[in-house]
C-alpha cells in the first residue's frame, strides 16, 4: 500500500471544519499520508507506532529477506542515518564513519557491502554526480 498523496489525504481524512488548510497540511507532513493513520485520528503516539510498525514489518523485512547476511540492527542504524540526511551526499564511507562511532570499532566489509546493496531495495535510490562544469557523469 502506499502513502496518499496530499490531494487523497485532504477528501480521506475528516477534518473540523474550522481547521484551515495549512493546519492540514501541517498534519499531512507530520504524520505523512499512511491510510492506516485515519484510525487513530492524529493521535501522534499512535500514529507513530503505526508508522514504526510499517517500518520494521515492510522496510526492515523486505530488506533482511533480499539479504540473507544482513544484520537488523546494523541496517536500522545505517536506515536511521540515511533517513536524517536525505538530501546530503552519502557514501559507503560516510556509514562506516557512523557506524564507528556507534560503537562498532572497525565496520566490517559485510556491512559496508550491505549499505551498498540498498539501492537494490525499495527505500533508497542511488545517484551519480555530475560536474557542474562540463556536466559529465562522475
Amino acid at each position: 500500500m502506499l502513502p496518499l498523496s496530499f490531494k487523497e489525504f485532504l477528501t480521506f481524512c475528516e477534518f473540523e471544519p474550522a481547521v484551515t488548510m495549512e493546519e492540514r497540511f501541517q498534519r499531512y507532513m507530520q504524520f505523512g499520508g499512511m491510510p492506516v493513520l485515519r484510525e487513530y485520528r492524529f493521535n501522534e503516539v499512535r500514529c507513530h507506532q503505526a508508522l514504526e510498525g510499517i517500518y520494521s514489518t515492510v522496510v526492515l523485512r523486505d530488506i533482511l529477506q533480499r539479504n540473507n547476511q544482513a544484520d537488523q540492527n546494523t541496517l536500522h542504524k545505517i536506515m536511521l542515518f540515511l533517513c536524517s540526511n536525505i538530501g546530503s551526499i552519502t557514501s559507503p564511507n560516510s556509514i562506516g564513519n557512523v557506524l564507528s562511532n556507534e560503537g562498532e570499532l572497525q565496520p566490517s566489509r559485510g556491512k559496508i557491502r550491505q549499505a551498498k546493496r540498498l539501492p537494490d531495495t525499495f527505500p533508497c535510490s542511488a545517484a551519480r554526480l555530475s560536474s557542474i562544469r562540463s556536466g559529465a557523469m562522475m
